[in-house]
C-alpha cells in the first residue's frame, strides 16, 4: 500500500480535508489535461472515511465542511 491516497474529486478531498488528513500536495493529473490530484498522507482510517463518503455515510458539520472546500479552492488556485 503506498504512503499516499490521491484522488481528482474535489469534495471528496474537501471531506477528507474536513476529516483532519493532511493534503500533503496537488498536482497535475498525468492523464487528464488541465485536472489536478489532491495528495493526501496515507492513514490507517482514510480507505475507512472515503468509503463512508462513497456510501452517503459521511457526517459533516455544512459550515465547517464549506470551509474546508473553500480552503482547498484557495490553495489549488492561488499555486
Amino acid at each position: 500500500m503506498k504512503n499516499e491516497y490521491e484522488t481528482g474529486d474535489m469534495p471528496l478531498a474537501a471531506y477528507l480535508s474536513y476529516k483532519g488528513f493532511i493534503l500533503e500536495d496537488i498536482k497535475n493529473d498525468e492523464t487528464r489535461e488541465g485536472k489536478k490530484m489532491f495528495v493526501f498522507i496515507r492513514k490507517k482510517s482514510i480507505d475507512t472515511e472515503i468509503r463512508k463518503y462513497q456510501n452517503c455515510k459521511a457526517k459533516v458539520e455544512p459550515i465547517d465542511y464549506w470551509n474546508s472546500l473553500r480552503n482547498l479552492k484557495n490553495r489549488l488556485y492561488n499555486q
